[in-house]
C-alpha cells in the first residue's frame, strides 16, 4: 500500500511539474551571430552580390517557437530578417562580399520552407532540449537546390532557468546561420579555406577540453564550414569520439562538407547508433544529395522509425 501511495505521489509531482512548465512563458535574449573564425582563402574573385529571403512558411509551420514551454525571443525580432542580416554578416566576415536585400531584388533567393525551434522538457528535473530546424530552396542559381540546417542541444539548469539561454537558443541559432552560410558558399561562391586553417582547427580540437560546457564542438563544426576536403579525415575520426556532442558535430560536419564518399559510414551510423548520432547521420545523408542518398531518405520516410520518432521525422522532412 505504501509503495502504491509513493508511486501515485511521484506521478502527481511529475504531472504538476510538467503543467507548471507548460503554463509559463520564458523570454530569452538572442544577440547577433558572433563572427566566424573561418576565412575563405580561395583566389576566385567575388564581386559584391545580393540575396533575399522569401518566407514561404504557412499554417502550423509559421511560428518560430514550439514545444513544451511557451518561449519568446523579443530581441531577435522578425526571425527571417534576423536570418538575412546575420547571413550577410557571416559571409562578409568570411571574405564573401554580399548584401542582404530585404525587398528581394534580382539576386539569389532563399525560399524558406521551415524555420523552427522546438523545445522539450518532461519534468523540472530533466534536461531542457531544443531542436532547431531549417530548410529552404535556393532560387536563382540554376535549378532550385535544397538548403538545410539542423542542430540539437540540451542543458540541465542547476541554479536558474536562464542557464539554458546560450546552449539551447543562442548557440543553435548561430550554428544554423553559419551552416546556411557554408552551404550558400558551396553552391554559389565556391570558396575554400586553406589547408592551414584546417590544420589549425584540428590542432585546437585535439588539445582542448571536449565536454559540452567547453563548446569545443563548435570548432568541429567549423571544419565543416571550410569547404576543404582535407577536413574529411579528421571528421571521420571524430565520429567515434567519447563525447556525444563531439560526435554529433563531426557527423553533421561531414554533411555540410558534402563528403559523398562517406555515405557508407553515415548509413552505418544511422543503422547501428541511437538518438542524436542516428538523427545527425540522417541529416548528413540528406545533405549529400546523391541519388543513393535521396533514395535512402525516401526509404526512411516509409519506415517505422519515421512513424515513431519525432526527431527522425523532422529531419527527414527537411529533404524533398
Amino acid at each position: 500500500m505504501a509503495n502504491r501511495l509513493n508511486t501515485i505521489s511521484i506521478k502527481f509531482i511529475f504531472l504538476t511539474s510538467v503543467l507548471l512548465l507548460a503554463g509559463c512563458t520564458k523570454s530569452f535574449t538572442i544577440k547577433p551571430v558572433s563572427p566566424p573564425s573561418n576565412v575563405y582563402s580561395s583566389t576566385i574573385p567575388t564581386e559584391t552580390s545580393s540575396f533575399g529571403l522569401m518566407d514561404a512558411r504557412t499554417g502550423e509551420a509559421k511560428p518560430l517557437n514550439t514545444g513544451t514551454l511557451s518561449v519568446e525571443l523579443p530581441e531577435m525580432g522578425d526571425e527571417i530578417n534576423y536570418l538575412g542580416v546575420n547571413l550577410a554578416s557571416v559571409l562578409n566576415a568570411e571574405g564573401i562580399k554580399v548584401a542582404y536585400n530585404k525587398a528581394g531584388g534580382s539576386g539569389i533567393k532563399l525560399k524558406v520552407l521551415n524555420y523552427r525551434i522546438r523545445n522539450l522538457r518532461t519534468s523540472g528535473f530533466s534536461p531542457y532540449h531544443t531542436f532547431t530546424t531549417f530548410s529552404a530552396d535556393l532560387i536563382g542559381n540554376g535549378a532550385p537546390q535544397r538548403i538545410t540546417a539542423y542542430f540539437k542541444n540540451s542543458k540541465v539548469p542547476v541554479w536558474a532557468f536562464s542557464e539554458v539561454e546560450r546552449p539551447c537558443y543562442q548557440i543553435p541559432v548561430e550554428v544554423v546561420v553559419k551552416e546556411i552560410a557554408a552551404k550558400l558558399n558551396t553552391h554559389v561562391y565556391k570558396k575554400t579555406a586553406s589547408n592551414e586553417t584546417v590544420e589549425r582547427l584540428v590542432k585546437a580540437i585535439a588539445t582542448d577540453s571536449a565536454d559540452a560546457a567547453s563548446e569545443q564542438y563548435l570548432k568541429v563544426l567549423e571544419l565543416g564550414y571550410t569547404n576543404n576536403p582535407s577536413a574529411v579525415e579528421p571528421l571521420v575520426r571524430l565520429t567515434t569520439h567519447k563525447e556525444a556532442v563531439m560526435r554529433q558535430a563531426a557527423i553533421s560536419a561531414l554533411g555540410i562538407l558534402g563528403a559523398k564518399d562517406q555515405f557508407a559510414l553515415l548509413k552505418n551510423i544511422y543503422g547501428t547508433k541511437e538518438k542524436i548520432d542516428k538523427s545527425m547521420a540522417l541529416k548528413s545523408i540528406g545533405d549529400l544529395d546523391t541519388p543513393e542518398a535521396r533514395e535512402f531518405i525516401r526509404q526512411v520516410k516509409m519506415s517505422e522509425a519515421y512513424s515513431d520518432d519525432e526527431t527522425i521525422r523532422e529531419v527527414a522532412d527537411l529533404y524533398p
